[in-house]
């Protein structure tokens, strides 16, 4: 008897660790917030580029997508009675066909510097939409976050944070996206003693809050770091560890503000990097002493070797991005000591992930670019026709298929393993 109960233990063991393969994307930069997919692609393209399964035209925005089962979800700008709304869509995953679209509660802010700049910076949603057992968590350009039902699209909940939580919307709009970490949704954006949040995802109901950092664009990232359970935050002017049990801030290091602290924090054990473009980068060590925390910074770059809005993806050591304001050029980091290993190829403020050992990048003028994740640079492949309009997205992956969009259209292509 105990032979088959062992064999279908190990054969579930296997078809889950399978099904783990080819998960969804359900939020910002992947499963695991760090731009990563395990799973494998194709890096052979034809001379027209990788097999384009849809492409359909979106309205103004800087939303990436988010994927779950058979739909993707992004937000988009779209007329509402004569008036410019902001909109959460899901479309078929198979097709490019728009299944719903919710109007959130509120007509989009137009910000003044999209005026005088047009579509390169204003103009449309910027954060991307979080998919977490059959519902979707949106966070506005207005902070409002709204739940709907994922299948449906109809209104669940939602919670007004200049209204409910005297939140502040930065100068850009919101950029933030919403984090689920087991029952809770977290955000900055509330006042003074309430401007990091935690809710109860099913009910809106506020669980904890604290801090009176003000925040900017970054997602927190949420990871155990020296076994605490906390959601790293890159504020105006802070760099912070929230502990996720109770709200309570467990270290913090002082960070420069030059209006566009937007990168989300990249955590490595007890490290974590992040910066701003026009000011510098750099890996600050998370250390414990007793029952208490506190935190120093290892390394710091200037502005030459940082990027604006784009995060890097880690790997062995390294981190990768379009990791240069000046240039927009494609560098390689060294993690540990902020060292430039070697800078080619750019892509301007374009964003990467991680696809089984093949980094995909998708440039700000559309181009995909496919390279090794190693300190010798080999481009795999290109395409410089992916998108039309300006991509300030950052690409999702799941079964096989890659899910990209400007502000102009969104696309999926296929790179299965054939």
């Amino acid at each position: 008897m105990k032979k088959p109960v062992m064999l279908v233990i190990f054969t579930l063991i296997l078809l889950g660790s399978r099904a783990g393969e080819a998960g969804d994307w359900p939020q910002y930069r992947g499963p695991n917030q760090d731009g990563i997919s395990t799973e494998k692609l194709d890096p052979v393209w034809p001379a027209e580029g990788p097999k384009l399964v849809w492409k359909v035209p979106l309205t103004q925005g800087f939303s990436s997508f988010a994927v779950a089962g058979d739909k993707v979800f992004t937000l988009i700008n779209r007329d509402n009675k004569g008036e410019s709304w902001e909109w959460c869509i899901a479309l078929e995953a198979a097709t490019g066909k728009e299944l719903w679209a919710s109007a959130i509660s509120c007509p989009l802010i137009t910000w003044k510097g999209a005026q005088r700049q047009g579509e390169y910076l204003g103009g449309g949603p910027r954060s991307t939409p979080t998919v977490n057992e059959g519902k979707v968590y949106v966070y506005s350009f207005d902070l409002k976050i709204c739940c709907f039902d994922a299948q449906t699209g109809k209104e669940l909940w939602v919670v007004d944070m200049v209204k409910d939580h005297e939140g502040y919307v930065p100068q850009c709009g919101n950029a933030e996206s919403p984090v689920i970490d087991g029952n809770l949704l977290i955000v900055a954006g509330g006042g003074p003693g309430q401007s990091i949040l935690a809710f109860n995802k099913d009910t809106g109901q506020v669980v904890w809050k604290n801090e009176d950092a003000e925040h900017l664009y970054s997602t927190p990232k949420v990871a155990t770091i020296l076994g605490e359970r906390q959601a790293v935050f890159y504020m105006k002017n802070d760099l912070m560890g929230i502990s996720v049990k109770d709200g309570k801030r467990l270290w913090r290091s002082a960070v420069t503000y030059h209006g566009h602290n937007c990168m989300q924090p990249v955590v490595f054990e007890d490290k974590v990097y992040c910066g701003v473009g026009t000011d510098g980068t750099g890996v600050y060590q998370v250390i414990k002493e007793g029952e208490g925390f506190h935190s120093k910074r290892l390394w710091f770059n200037g502005m030459k070797d940082s990027a604006l809005i784009a995060t890097a993806v880690f790997k062995n050591g390294y981190l990768f991005g379009g990791l240069s304001l000046s240039t927009g050029n494609l560098k390689c980091i060294e993690f540990s000591s902020g060292k430039v290993i070697w800078s080619k190829g750019k892509i301007g403020e374009g964003s990467g992930i991680l696809v089984g050992s093949t980094l995909v990048f998708l440039s700000d003028r559309g181009e995909l670019i496919l390279l090794e994740p190693k300190p010798e640079y080999k481009e795999l492949a290109r395409f410089d026709k992916a998108l039309t309009g300006i991509c300030y997205s950052t690409p999702a992956f799941c079964n096989g298929r890659l899910y990209i969009r400007s502000n102009k259209e969104g696309a999926c292509y296929d790179m299965s393993v054939k």
